[in-house]
């Protein structure tokens, strides 16, 4: 008779952010997710960054909304591609 395994495919642990939610209040308009960081855009031009310890930081890529975020190897290409992708679009 065959027997089932029980497999633990992730970790479980709670996150504690000790700064408070840090995405309160915020309009998120597009999300992305590559190599344990999360991008966000937001309505008001921002892009967050978080990493896994959710340490984040933001910088304002468009006057207005961000419609579109994608997580590429660098985050440095992320932030050129970003910024120079939404002054075309507008």
């Amino acid at each position: 008779m065959a027997q089932w395994r029980r497999f633990a495919f992730f970790d479980k642990e709670v996150l504690k952010d000790a700064g408070g939610p840090w995405m309160k209040g915020v309009d998120i308009t597009t999300m992305s997710a590559n190599r344990g960081l999360i991008c966000v855009g937001d309505a008001d031009g921002f892009v967050h960054l978080a990493n896994r310890s959710l340490e984040a930081r933001k910088f304002q890529a468009h006057e207005h909304f961000v419609s579109h975020v994608v997580m590429v190897r660098s985050d440095l290409i992320l932030r050129l591609l970003l910024a120079l992708l939404l002054r075309l679009v507008s």
